[in-house]
Parts: structure tokens; sequence; C-alpha cells
């Protein structure tokens, strides 16, 4: 499996930084053109990583591109029981507001769980 990025905060360099204010659906899947790009033209499993944040959205890209997996960060620091949410109800809005402030700290952690 590969997690095609254009981030890397261990080492403070990439392409983009990680994108803050994912509050609309536009803005979120961010790396989806890319990652479906890629995942069509190698034969490994690919992971799109960046602002997956709308379970509805994920099914659509699951059900009409080559990616089959999602990486999930900034959402599941700031609500570790999310999945559970979005079983129970897929129009679950994650409260996580893509402020970056989980990197401030170590370990990570959300500023709403602190």
């Amino acid at each position: 499996m590969i997690e095609p990025s254009a981030v890397n905060l261990s080492s403070g360099e990439g392409k983009t930084a990680s994108i803050k204010r994912i509050n609309s659906l536009e803005k979120q899947s961010y790396f989806r053109e890319a990652v479906t790009n890629i995942a069509s033209e190698i034969k490994a499993k690919v992971i799109l990583v960046g602002g997956n944040r709308n379970i509805k959205l994920m099914d659509e890209i699951l059900n009409s591109t080559d990616i089959e997996y999602f990486s999930l960060s900034r959402t599941i620091l700031c609500e570790a029981d999310l999945i559970n949410k979005w079983v129970e109800n897929k129009d679950y809005n994650p409260k996580c507001i893509s402020c970056n402030k989980c990197w401030d700290v170590v370990p990570n952690s959300c500023i709403f769980n602190r």
C-alpha cells in the first residue's frame, strides 16, 4: 500500500501545508484528483489522505475510483469514536475544525480534548 501526500510534518517539508479550515465539501479529500490518477496507473493499493471529513464523499470516491482506503488523522485525534458516529449517522459532521493545533504538542492531541 502507498499513501501519497504532499505534506511531511516530521521534516517540515512538503509541497503544501496541511490545509486548514476544511469547512466545505469542496475543500475535503483534497488530494483526490492526484491520488485517483496514481491509483489508476499502479497495481498497489492506494490510500487517500488529506481532509477526509465526509463519509458520503468517501463512499462516492470508493465507488467511482480505484482508491480503496482512506486515512484520517486530525478528525480521529479530535474524535476517537468518529467511525462509530458515522455508523450511527452518515450525516454526522466531525467536530474537527482543521486548525492544526493538534500538531503543536507531543503527543499530538486535539484542542477539544486537552
